[in-house]
């Protein structure tokens, strides 16, 4: 009973004494976007998905945005168009405080590739925007162009 007493007296003080040091996963910088008007283009398994989004940067500081995650697709690339014929992939979309981003008839886009599920008119996927501080989900409508 005393060896039991002590090794539980050992465990309770060390739990206590690491249990200062365990640190929050809440991200350090706060960012906040309102998206508006995001719709996708139909397409079936294997294929690619249009993205098209009104954002707006409600955040005090920069907003980045990276990439779309989803589970209908396999990879998304942020695309701005060239000329009438070419389109060039770009790594991020920074945003200053309180600016706004209207990809919904702008030259840039977001491509969802390597589609794992069929996406049909009328259905609403969730998503989430990747950006460098976070994460934000949203949901987009299905229709056509």
């Amino acid at each position: 009973m005393r060896l039991f007493l002590n090794i539980f007296c050992t465990v309770l003080a060390l739990g206590l004494s690491t249990g200062a040091a365990v640190s929050d996963d809440a991200p350090s910088v706060f960012q906040s976007a309102r998206i508006e008007r995001a719709t996708l283009t139909p397409s079936d398994v294997g294929g690619v998905s249009i993205l098209r989004l009104f954002i707006t940067n409600e955040s005090v500081n920069q907003l980045t945005i990276m990439s779309v995650k989803g589970p209908s697709h396999g990879q998304s690339k942020i695309m701005v168009q060239v000329n009438t014929a070419t389109y060039a992939g770009l790594d991020s979309i920074p945003l200053i405080n309180e600016e706004v981003l209207d990809m919904t008839s702008s030259h840039m886009i977001v491509e969802l590739s390597d589609l794992k599920t069929a996406i049909r008119l009328d259905e609403k996927i969730h998503l989430k925007l990747i950006l460098a501080n976070g994460e934000l989900p949203f949901t987009a409508h299905v229709r056509k162009l």
